[in-house]
């Protein structure tokens, strides 16, 4: 593969996620890569009217969408509740945008939601003060999440959404969008320690990486166990919608139903209600080595300039370390932003079945980050008065 499209399939991996606070541990991006970031528009008032799993599932399918288009050449991206970012090379560009307009659409057509595109190269994102820098942590053998750091996403989400900004992509196009492996299919997942917390932090000061690994070792501290135990992906908690319910919502992917795609849909949706809802016996391999690996296929810990994770804790565990939060934020350490709600919801790409070939998106019930970033930015806001 050609060196240029190979900066993040050759990076160095590390296994322990306590070292996302490390510098050692990222690499400056290619200046010639672009950062994309999308987002859906006003979902805040989408959450508060109930579709928090729409928002979802539209911040999942700008990733399936771009990972479907690039194929085998890998990339690191970001998965955020409401959106998604993620840095690609500068290869299939113009394809690649074509199928986030077409996402752009589907999004209206079908979901009655605004989606914002935009792109900026990090060569200009350097030259607007937004160094960005990109480590690679090993969730589990065969499949890796992106960490990012620098300062750069923070700047490119503030120039892509700024009133009239050069950067953001406005067409749409009329045609279905590649999301060939993007599923929804279970019901959200229910907690099995007293309640799931959602949880942003971003570190204030000259020391960020001190303050991110103290902030980690108190919440094992806290919660008296390793982060992985904190998982909220279990399988006693999960439980598979219905056909009908599944054919309704995965035929909203597409904007016209009669091609073979959708007709593909079908069959994966019946065949996915014999393995996990039936249980037929001649899966059962199949079924219990995806149920497996499904928690240690979950993204519920992540870090792109600030630190996201969703946590199944106990109600004493959650104000400990609201508390600890509260203490740190005064002495002008970092900002915080908290949400609980009784499950978390899982949004699947599943290209392949096998290990370490799909990935599930984790948020917070009753909008989860969304509803976390709203404590977040008011208290931004406090310190800018």
């Amino acid at each position: 593969m050609d060196k240029a499209l190979s900066f993040y399939k050759d990076l160095p991996a590390f296994k322990d996620f306590n070292q996302i606070a490390d510098d050692s541990s990222y690499y400056k991006a290619p200046p010639e890569w672009w950062v994309i970031v999308t987002d859906v528009e006003g979902s805040t008032k989408a959450i508060d009217e109930g579709r928090y799993k729409d928002v979802n599932t539209l911040g999942a399918a700008a990733i399936a969408s771009v990972i479907n288009t690039l194929g085998e050449v890998e990339f690191p991206f970001v998965f955020g509740g409401d959106g998604a970012t993620f840095l690609i090379p500068d290869y299939k560009l113009q394809e690649i945008q074509s199928e986030l307009a077409a996402l752009k659409a589907v999004a209206k057509e079908k979901f009655h939601l605004g989606l914002r595109v935009g792109m900026i190269q990090v060569k200009d994102l350097s030259l607007k003060g937004g160094l960005v820098r990109v480590a690679k942590f090993e969730l589990n053998p065969g499949q890796h999440l992106a960490k990012f750091n620098g300062g750069g996403l923070v700047v490119a989400e503030k120039l892509i959404k700024a009133k009239g900004s050069p950067y953001e992509i406005q067409t749409q196009l009329t045609n279905n969008p590649r999301l060939d492996g993007l599923s929804c299919r279970w019901n959200p997942v229910k907690n099995k320690n007293g309640l799931i917390l959602s949880l942003l932090v971003m570190a204030r000061g000259d020391h960020p990486e001190r303050i991110y690994k103290d902030l980690l070792q108190q919440i094992e501290k806290i919660c008296d166990c390793d982060l992985k135990a904190m998982n909220p992906v279990n399988n006693e908690g999960l439980s598979y919608l219905s056909t009908r319910s599944n054919l309704s919502y995965e035929g909203r992917f597409f904007l016209n139903l009669i091609n073979k795609k959708f007709f593909k849909r079908i069959i994966s949706i019946f065949l996915s209600f014999l393995i996990f809802k039936v249980k037929v016996s001649a899966f059962k391999n199949l079924r219990e080595d995806y149920l497996r690996d499904l928690s240690l296929h979950s993204d519920f810990r992540k870090f792109d300039d600030m630190l996201r994770m969703i946590l199944d804790c106990s109600q004493e565990q959650y104000e400990s370390l609201k508390s600890h939060l509260e203490g740190e934020r005064l002495k002008g350490s970092l900002n915080y932003g908290l949400h609980t709600s009784s499950d978390c919801l899982m949004t699947c790409f599943v290209p392949s079945m096998e290990k370490g070939k799909h990935i599930h998106f984790i948020d917070g019930g009753n909008g989860g980050y969304a509803m976390a970033a709203k404590q977040f930015k008011e208290q931004l806001k406090q310190n800018s008065d």
